[in-house]
């Protein structure tokens, strides 16, 4: 267990440490399962419903779209999110303040 000590000395001088000890991990990865799903949402209702944003979307014939997805094409700053690891602390925590009654 870590010494309590030890967690306030780095909370106070890493804020964003505070901020990941107060914050339940399982509602981050709610808030990152959210968000993918809504860039996919974009990105399919921008290209058209059989269009594939991601290496496990689906082609019109069924089959998945793997390398021949936008993930793989486009730019990383560019490309749809398609997997949690794809979202930002950044973007949770702004999704969270866009959304504090849902989270808190």
């Amino acid at each position: 267990m870590l010494n309590v000590k030890f967690v306030l000395l780095i909370a106070l001088l890493v804020p964003q440490f505070a901020v990941a000890i107060a914050v339940d991990p399982m509602v981050d990865v709610k808030i990152r399962l959210l968000i993918v799903e809504e860039a996919i949402h974009d990105y399919l209702t921008n290209n058209g419903q059989y269009s594939c944003p991601c290496p496990y979307s689906t082609k019109h014939g069924g089959e998945f779209c793997s390398l021949d997805s936008a993930y793989f094409f486009d730019d990383a700053s560019r490309h749809p999110k398609c997997y949690t690891s794809d979202v930002s602390f950044d973007e949770v925590e702004r999704y969270r303040s866009k959304h504090h009654e849902s989270f808190h």
